[in-house]
């Protein structure tokens, strides 16, 4: 569930000699089985698709150039796994990822992330938009979206995954002003008045429909009574904990990578 979310970020390998609290073999087990790798490994594919689709929305070549590049540069699995593998090393300690391991070996947390993750892979495309209109003769259940809203409530998807994008889009736009020459880059105040025309106020409500609607096509195979065990299953305090760190390391990897940004563009 929290994977779906995280088609938008990502992460890859570095050596973990330097990470001061939790071994490489423990942290790697962790993302393959809570199934942050294979869902960030999907971000250079998606990304590179939407680079190729603004192509020729610009005025010259040059400006494509340093939108492609800030892109590429902004949301990079390779970058994202390192920070995220860096920060999970240094906040979580062996014994407290051995027991959020435990939790994703659970059967049925298993075999829902198996289908999140085959309804994120891009050559689903077709059938989600198949599947959505469909909708006008047979529309979802009452009962299967009131499951859902309570799931976003759960797992407060929507309200981190607002968080993270404005993290993601503070990081593009820093790191666009980085490269500008000095006299011609924005302040922080006009970095924060573009901030806040992205982000209105109904912002957060926006995601959570697309949550919703999301979550009806990745759950699809799900029974009514599976997703009720699942829901249940991350309201325990174990995985309420679980979620935190995630989140918080997504929003670790953003941040380094709005610095090198800013490093780069001195």
């Amino acid at each position: 569930m929290k994977k779906q979310l995280f088609i938008l970020f990502a992460l890859l390998a570095i050596g973990f000699n330097t990470f001061a609290g939790t071994p490489e073999k423990v942290i790697e087990q962790y993302i393959t089985l809570s199934g942050l790798s294979a869902a960030i490994s999907q971000i250079d594919e998606l990304r590179d698709a939407k680079i190729a689709e603004k192509k020729d929305s610009f005025n010259s070549p040059q400006e494509f150039q340093q939108f492609s590049t800030t892109m590429t540069n902004t949301l990079n699995g390779e970058k994202m796994l390192e920070n995220i593998k860096k920060y999970l090393g240094q906040q979580s300690d062996k014994k407290t990822l051995k027991s959020y391991i435990k939790f994703h070996e659970t059967p049925l947390i298993q075999k829902v992330m198996e289908e999140e993750l085959k309804a994120n892979d891009p050559a689903q495309q077709q059938d989600m938009i198949a599947y959505f209109q469909a909708f006008e003769s047979d529309p979802p259940s009452q009962e299967r979206i009131q499951q859902l809203i309570k799931l976003d409530e759960t797992a407060r998807l929507s309200e981190n995954m607002t968080s993270i994008l404005k993290n993601m889009m503070t990081s593009i736009l820093s790191g666009v002003n980085a490269q500008l020459p000095a006299e011609d880059r924005l302040s922080e105040a006009e970095i924060s008045s573009n901030l806040k025309a992205m982000f209105p106020a109904n912002f957060e409500q926006k995601i959570k429909e697309q949550v919703i609607m999301m979550s009806l096509y990745s759950y699809r195979n799900i029974t009514d009574q599976e997703m009720n065990q699942y829901i249940d299953l991350w309201a325990s305090p174990l995985a309420q904990q679980d979620l935190a760190l995630t989140f918080a390391s997504l929003n670790y990897a953003f941040t380094n990578i709005n610095m090198t940004f800013e490093e780069k563009g001195q």
